[in-house]
């Protein structure tokens, strides 16, 4: 594998031969100049200090005065990236540790503790959780939307749990897609590639009446089997090739000035396939559809409110297991101001989530059928202490769930300005991560080949939440209005971590054959200290240049209880991140409405996970030859062949990345 040093060489060479092409002066096409080009990447300035953010507050926030690490990605960004997926896009934003570990499957989380199902990160879809409450963590390979409609994705890095619950413990990631009064007319989009196989989405919106618009979409997407099987070898094919159709609707209707309606849907149906742990292809069927429902009211231009409620059906067959769940939550809010220096937001909300759930040998539930309820309440107020200087927010999360009963988690966040474009944050704050039906009521069987043991790991009644308590401290700074830098570092303390505590021996005669049965059940006998630097910055070059630079550090330190016996806790758990990541992104407006994007990324060995360090590098090529058309070519992981990047998943046997090259086309009629 090439080294870094050979990565970045490569990547400054590409980019030094590209920009001298031409200068300041230099018109950039067929009639085209650079006014044109400046108003066309006005993108560039947003996505950095400009671009406002609502997952934080629940209100729009510029991200420049947002008390938290905070990073969007835009429609812009999400067109130049060159990805077809949701966690392809995520590569982008620093502090997020992204590996894939088969063709359907990844790993993302913040701030540590990453795996198939991380377990500490909240997904949400215009404000519908996708973090399912089976093994605590999403479903990746379902997330199958057409990216053209994303307005833009918010992630904030750090505990979210004081608005948005359990769960947003480490982190919030919530995709927003646009208006349906931005998509009126048609788009076909068509991407061919060597591992992204047919890539076909097709779009329509328009009018329903007056002030009433709507759009309605599909997308199919195939993907080949990937590359070499991790840990084996040559003659093991990697059989993990999946297919998916995801179509739906969204209208949005502005009934007065007051009043606004949106009613919107989704439907999937795929299959998926995987290898085993014994290199034995199983498939994998996943359907399910949802229909959400947000009605605005605005009494004042310092009064408004939300309800939103949603419905939604998931099904899931395995080898190990055949799921179904349905979940239907309602969620209230108010925001208002009291005089003339605080402004408050609070609300309250209900969610039933029932399931159906059958094992088979090694992987069972009991009871099979479960309905869990959660009942939440929140109130968040922002205090002016000094008009354009220093503001405090306090606020906190009370919940009620049945299995752990009462939660409670708070935060604090203060804000300075102590100069013009200087902005300094610090924050406080507790989060609950609850227990899945995986913690509490799994049991699941490992026999040791050619041996009559037999491994039983279990769930627990006893299993409580894991928590923690947050220290962040950040800082913003705009030296001039082409550069800009953010930096958040943090200190967090985590309790009652999960571990495996093994039991004695038990000699199972009957039935027969006979076992010998090593017990091992779910408990809360860890505790950590996770901490940490994030640094992002952005710098526009010139106007048709602009550089987005990150880096991320991690350390973890984890401790058991002196009554523990799970020994493998503390030193798997404390190599599963990267402790370093660099990144460097490159957006390049060439002549004659040409595009130049290169992403290259570092991403430091998994000691855990045995991963070495590897330099990954996309680039992307487009061409827009007129408003309504776009072209483009590109190749993903050019440096390296093929390498892995997280073998981490339960049952499943993990390939490598191949290198790849892709063509697209979009047409919006």
């Amino acid at each position: 594998m090439r080294s870094i040093h050979g990565g970045f060489a490569a990547f400054a060479a590409v980019l030094f031969n590209v920009s001298c092409l031409f200068s300041e002066e230099t018109s950039v096409g067929s009639g085209i100049t650079l006014p044109a080009i400046q108003e066309e990447i006005r993108w560039l300035q947003a996505e950095s200090f400009l671009s406002e953010v609502t997952t934080l507050s629940r209100k729009p926030v510029k991200l420049s005065d947002s008390a938290a690490a905070t990073f969007v990605i835009t429609q812009e960004g999400i067109r130049r990236s060159g990805a077809t997926t949701i966690p392809e896009l995520l590569r982008m934003v620093p502090g997020l540790e992204v590996s894939r570990i088969d063709a359907s499957k990844w790993a993302i989380t913040s701030r540590g503790f990453n795996g198939r199902f991380s377990s500490k990160l909240l997904v949400l879809i215009d404000g519908r959780s996708v973090y399912t409450p089976l093994f605590s963590g999403v479903y990746w390979d379902i997330q199958n939307y057409l990216l053209e409609d994303l307005e833009r994705i918010e992630v904030i890095r750090g505990p979210g749990g004081t608005l948005w619950g359990a769960n947003a413990v480490n982190g919030i990631i919530n995709i927003i897609t646009k208006n349906s009064k931005d998509t009126r007319g048609g788009l076909i989009k068509q991407w061919i590639g060597t591992k992204e196989r047919n890539v076909s989405g097709i779009r329509y919106g328009g009018n329903l009446g007056k002030d009433a618009y709507y759009r309605c979409y599909a997308r199919y997407f195939n993907h080949d089997d990937s590359g070499d099987v991790v840990n084996a070898d040559d003659s093991v094919e990697s059989n993990d090739k999946w297919d998916i159709l995801h179509g739906g609707f969204r209208t949005d209707w502005d009934v007065s000035d007051a009043n606004s309606l949106t009613l919107q849907g989704d439907m999937y149906n795929g299959d998926i396939n995987e290898l085993s742990r014994s290199f034995e292809r199983r498939g994998e069927d996943v359907s399910g559809g949802n229909i959400l429902g947000l009605w605005q009211h605005i009494f004042s231009d310092t009064s408004d409110m939300k309800l939103k409620m949603y419905f939604d059906r998931t099904y899931r067959k395995t080898d190990a297991q055949r799921e179904t769940r349905h979940t239907f939550d309602i969620d209230f809010q108010h925001k208002f101001c009291s005089g003339s220096r605080q402004e408050i937001v609070w609300g309250i909300g209900y969610q039933l989530t029932t399931d159906d759930i059958k094992g088979f040998t090694t992987l069972m539930y009991d009871p099979s059928r479960e309905g869990l309820s959660t009942y939440s309440a929140f109130v968040q107020n922002e205090i002016t202490l000094i008009p354009d200087k220093l503001q405090l927010t306090l606020g906190t999360k009370l919940m009620y769930n049945d299995f752990t009963e009462f939660e409670i988690q708070p935060s604090a966040r203060l804000l300075w300005r102590p100069f013009e474009n200087h902005t300094l944050w610090g924050a406080v704050s507790r989060a609950v991560r609850t227990p899945s039906r995986f913690d509490r009521d799994s049991v699941q069987n490992v026999d040791i080949p050619f041996s009559p043991v037999r491994i039983e790991v279990s769930g627990s009644n006893d299993f409580v939440s894991e928590n923690v308590h947050a220290y962040e401290l950040g800082y913003r700074f705009q030296p001039s209005k082409h550069f800009f830098v953010d930096i958040a570092s943090y200190y967090s303390a985590y309790n009652d971590l999960l571990t495996s505590e093994t039991g004695d021996p038990v000699f199972r005669f009957s039935p027969p054959p006979f076992k010998i049965i090593i017990p091992s059940v779910h408990d809360n006998k860890m505790d950590g200290e996770v901490y940490g630097l994030e640094v992002s910055a952005n710098w526009t070059v010139t106007d048709y240049w602009r550089l987005t630079a990150g880096y991320t550090l991690i350390r973890t330190q984890l401790d058991l209880d002196k009554t523990s016996t799970d020994t493998g806790a503390v030193k798997f758990g404390e190599g599963l991140s990267p402790r370093n990541q660099v990144q460097f992104l490159s957006y390049l407006d060439l002549p004659y409405n040409l595009e130049f994007d290169s992403f290259l990324y570092y991403v430091d060995h998994v000691a855990s996970l045995d991963i070495p360090s590897y330099v990954r590098l996309d680039v992307r090529l487009g061409w827009r030859p007129t408003k309504s058309m776009d072209l483009s070519i590109g190749g993903k992981n050019l440096l390296d062949d093929k390498h892995p990047e997280n073998p981490r998943a339960i049952g499943v046997s993990a390939t490598e990345v191949e290198r790849s090259v892709f063509g697209s086309i979009s047409w919006r009629f």
